[in-house]
């Protein structure tokens, strides 16, 4: 309708038009998220005359992975730091991960897809920072729900980071989050024993030793 411009705007795309060196040429983005199919009008002109094109641009589907959100714990939400998308970080160093009481937590995550092609995610314990992890950490698989209760090995192996996966079940629609907290060890009372031995006969008024062997489970001892 005349109303040309070297820039153009649609939900889909933004174009530019450049010069350079004498040569033309048009760069195409992609807007956030967005798929389908344009037609684009282009004229090019000099003094003396002008011609016109037109040119459908079409712009494929991908799968964006999932993002999360927060981390729920008990009503009160926890940030991430999604500046890596494919490894977000979450810091609960200020929350109470006692041995040998429960911890809960919820991740939220939303799949990042236009709203009609969204997926419904699946949530898995992918491991700890250490090969000893002695607690069974339980994730439900359609929720994002996390517990765990840990032990005194688990104080002992210093752990301090769980990494756990989030997929849309498309391609390169995993992520990997990594949970950070403080392990607080709970005192553990001493324990003793004393060895057993083949029964013996002791003589009246004859001394008889016995040493107990007493051991305390904390770390360090």
């Amino acid at each position: 309708d005349g109303d040309w411009d070297m820039t153009f705007d649609t939900d889909l795309i933004h174009v530019e038009v450049i010069e350079e060196y004498n040569l033309w040429y048009a760069k195409i983005t992609p807007k956030h998220n967005q798929h389908g199919t344009e037609t684009l009008r282009f004229m090019g002109y000099d003094d003396y005359m002008s011609v016109e094109g037109v040119w459908p641009i079409t712009v494929s589907e991908v799968n964006d992975p999932p993002m999360v959100l927060h981390i729920d714990i008990g009503g009160s939400t926890v940030s991430v730091d999604n500046s890596q998308p494919d490894r977000p970080v979450a810091h609960l160093e200020d929350e109470d991960v006692i041995e040998d009481q429960e911890f809960t937590f919820q991740i939220i995550a939303e799949d990042q897809d236009l709203e009609g092609e969204r997926q419904s995610l699946e949530y898995s314990f992918v491991r700890a920072l250490s090969d000893g992890w002695d607690a069974d950490v339980d994730v439900t698989w359609d929720t994002g729900e996390v517990s765990f209760t840990p032990t005194n090995n688990d104080v002992k192996a210093e752990n301090s980071k769980m990494t756990f996966g989030i997929s849309d079940n498309r391609d390169e629609g995993e992520i990997k989050l990594e949970v950070y907290f403080e392990l607080t060890n709970d005192n553990d009372a001493p324990t003793i024993s004393i060895p057993s031995t083949q029964q013996r006969t002791y003589t009246q008024f004859r001394e008889v030793r016995i040493k107990p062997m007493a051991a305390d489970e904390d770390p360090d001892d």
